[in-house]
């Protein structure tokens, strides 16, 4: 099962390659895309670490 997952992860980025060199314009809205949720993502972690350590606080708070 470990080598099928390397051979679906060799298929993907061989195909991923392909994609760039034929269509290099497609290339650039992708990654735009990309970098957006990216920072989606980086912003909503942020926000969720700082949920966390107002919890945090709030238990420790209780405890002591």
């Amino acid at each position: 099962m470990k080598h099928f997952t390397i051979l679906i992860l060799v298929a993907l980025v061989t195909l991923a390659v392909l994609f760039a060199y034929y269509n290099p314009d497609k290339l650039e809205d992708i990654w735009l895309w990309v970098i957006g949720l990216a920072g989606m993502a980086v912003g909503y972690a942020k926000e969720l670490f700082e949920l966390l350590k107002k919890q945090i606080g709030l238990i420790k708070s209780k405890n002591t």
